[in-house]
């Protein structure tokens, strides 16, 4: 009877094994050890307070078993939330990053352009041969740069 009974609770054993695989050993002795005395405490009333001898025994391992599979689970989901909430958070760290990059980018090449501009003016007026206004082509390195933001 005890053995039937408590093979209903098994996977409580299964989920732990998962969580050793996922690398948290910690949380299954934890839950192991609370279910421990759980389980001692639930015998102890089935079996003497409410005299239901060996059933009543299975009965509070079972109870315990399927409540300790119940927390893994929950701790299992959580962790999985967390995890997931992070890779947004860092999904989205990254994304902000990279259009600050493209802004920078598009500011280097409008600045470079602007750049190019003046050069192509001072160029332009070697070759003419004529000496500019210093006013006239602040005013107008101004306007490059102006139009290129």
């Amino acid at each position: 009877m005890f053995v039937h009974q408590t093979s209903q609770a098994s996977p409580s054993h299964l989920i732990g094994g998962v969580l050793r695989g996922l690398q948290d050993p910690r949380t299954p002795l934890a839950v192991a050890g609370v279910g421990a005395v759980v389980n001692a405490a639930l015998n102890v009333w089935f079996v003497h307070g409410l005299h239901l001898g060996v059933g009543g025994s299975a009965l509070g391992t079972s109870l315990t078993q399927l409540g300790m599979a119940a927390v893994t689970v929950a701790v299992v989901v959580a962790a999985n939330l967390i995890a997931r909430v992070e890779r947004s958070r860092r999904i989205a760290a990254v994304e902000s990053e990279s259009r600050q990059v493209a802004e920078n980018l598009e500011l280097q090449q409008q600045a470079l352009q602007a750049e190019m501009a003046v050069q192509q003016e001072r160029a332009h007026l070697a070759e003419v041969g004529s000496v500019p206004d210093p006013n006239a082509f602040a005013t107008a390195l101004v306007d490059l740069m102006a139009r290129a933001l």
